[in-house]
């Protein structure tokens, strides 16, 4: 088995009943700063420059 199947077969086996509660609320903390992160960057030239990126780079025209 290699590593990829042995990281499949422990988020198949996950059940979220059996995170400590902590482990959960550092996962939502961390989800939320992901959001806040994501969402502030917009504004930046960066930001633009990405989003630009995305809606017309080379993954966009070979859809076309």
């Amino acid at each position: 088995m290699g590593p990829t199947e042995r990281v499949a077969n422990l988020i198949v086996a996950f059940r979220l009943e059996s995170a400590p509660e902590r482990a959960i609320a550092v996962a939502k903390q961390n989800i939320l700063d992901s959001v806040g992160v994501t969402l502030a960057g917009t504004g930046l030239d960066a930001g633009r420059i990405a989003t630009a990126y995305v809606r017309t780079g080379p993954a966009r025209r070979r859809r076309a």
